[in-house]
């Protein structure tokens, strides 16, 4: 509607418009902003040190975290420390509970972490030109 109204255009013309620039890769994904509070969840980061960690192993974690259903975002970071995961949790039991089952199955790796709640996430405008 937005669009519509900025652009003077019909809804037609930009859902033909929105579909060739995806068909044509300029589009690669759509993003949405869910207000976590509404749904009764919050935004933990676990950010960690590592110890050497092969190839195999990252691949490994990287899976644990796209398979797990409140996973969303796995980062990999330069600086203090080597990686960052986020989870959408409904409670601290929750987290707990993730925390606990990535240290039992990755404790060969993990060296230190800590967790962040994320009280509020503005929405960004990736796209400021």
């Amino acid at each position: 509607l937005e669009m519509m109204e900025t652009l003077n255009l019909t809804r037609d013309v930009i859902n033909y418009r929105m579909k060739k620039l995806t068909k044509d890769n300029i589009i690669s994904q759509y993003r949405i902003l869910i207000n976590l509070a509404q749904i009764e969840h919050k935004l933990y980061k676990i950010i960690l040190r590592l110890h050497t960690l092969t190839p195999e192993r990252e691949k490994q974690f990287l899976a644990y975290v796209a398979a797990h259903s409140q996973g969303t975002q796995y980062l990999k970071l330069v600086g203090s420390w080597d990686v960052e995961l986020e989870f959408e949790v409904q409670d601290d039991e929750q987290l707990h509970e993730i925390l606990l089952e990535i240290r039992n199955k990755f404790s060969d790796i993990i060296r230190d972490y800590d967790t962040l709640l994320i009280r509020q996430e503005p929405k960004l405008n990736y796209f400021p030109f």
